[in-house]
């Protein structure tokens, strides 16, 4: 029994030495740690090492974490991201795009941006996610974009999240009527984040930025709610209002708009689907049209300017989300 013990407390102690040695080697490894990390979470995973040392994988993670000095939150994330790569891998090459092993990813692929990236699998169109999913490989995106593209399609979850013990993560359905909207109306707000400088700001070089989903808590009107608003330095600082339709066969219902005049300086209406054929006489005089065709923005109408009285209103929530980051 004694020689029994002495084995396994070698083994335990043989097994911490090469750890720490390998912890060591990582902290030299700079350039792309979170993938060293990953890589050594990985290997005592699935080499079952941890279970000569701790009664669970999640102790040994939390063990760790403490020895390399990082948050148990980020080595759950490295390993996360990693599994998600070595999985996105197989699927890219099943479509002849090149990518390279975990181990050789560029350093400026992120594990945040691959976590963005494995939740917009989940509700973009298929050609829309693998083109997001070169370009994060290849490092030729900001986050910025990826960020705003996951906010512009997780409108289709409905509000669903995978929280929870045996949760099935949430997708869109791409048969569902209501679903196909949402796809539509994400396809025309991240092509207005690529695209508003040239459409709305009338060039390439006009300064300002897309605010998805804005919701005001004013002061006189309640909670007004805009698709986006995008901001447009001129003269001044232009607050433009965008409703956002998947088209415009149905009818419009614009009078929920009529409120949001007060706290933007023009109003538009942004279709995905815009048919010259059917009328637009609903829509108020002095609202812009704009519509998505081969994936640019066009403009179809220009606005009037409005009565913006409580723009300052909309000022001070644009500069606080701002602040916030």
């Amino acid at each position: 029994m004694k020689k029994s013990l002495d084995k396994c407390s070698l083994a335990c102690y043989s097994i911490n030495m090469r750890n720490k040695s390998i912890i060591n080697n990582i902290h030299q490894q700079a350039p792309n740690q979170w993938v060293n990390v990953a890589e050594f979470l990985l290997s005592n995973e699935e080499g079952g090492e941890w279970s000569a040392t701790h009664k669970s994988f999640t102790d040994w993670l939390l063990d760790t974490s403490k020895k390399m000095s990082l948050s148990e939150s980020s080595l759950w994330r490295y390993y996360r991201a990693a599994k998600y790569y070595i999985n996105l891998r197989k699927e890219l090459q099943a479509g002849n795009i090149s990518t390279p092993e975990f181990t050789n990813l560029p350093a400026r692929v992120s594990p945040e941006n691959l976590e963005i990236l494995e939740k917009i699998e989940r509700v973009a169109p298929k050609i829309i996610f693998l083109d997001l999913a070169e370009r994060v490989i290849h490092s030729n995106i900001k986050r910025d974009e990826l960020r705003l593209t996951w906010i512009a399609y997780r409108k289709g979850l409905e509000g669903k999240t995978s929280r929870g013990m045996g949760v099935e993560r949430p997708k869109i359905n791409t048969k569902d009527p209501r679903h196909k909207a949402f796809i539509k109306e994400a396809q025309l707000l991240t092509a207005l984040n690529a695209n508003y400088k040239n459409c709305i700001g009338d060039n390439l070089s006009s300064k300002g930025g897309v605010f998805p989903n804005v919701s005001i808590n004013t002061i006189g009107d309640g909670k007004i709610l805009f698709d986006a608003i995008v901001t447009i330095e001129k003269d001044g600082l232009e607050f433009h209002g965008i409703e956002i339709r998947a088209s415009n066969e149905s009818e419009l219902h614009l009078g929920s708009l009529k409120n949001q005049e007060k706290y933007c300086d023009f109003t538009w209406i942004a279709f995905n689907e815009f048919d010259s054929r059917f009328s637009t006489k609903n829509i108020p005089s002095n609202y812009g049209i704009l519509a998505l065709k081969a994936g640019n923005l066009e403009v179809i109408k220009k606005p009037a300017k409005n009565q913006s009285l409580n723009r300052l209103e909309t000022s001070i929530h644009l500069l606080t989300l701002l602040l916030k980051g």
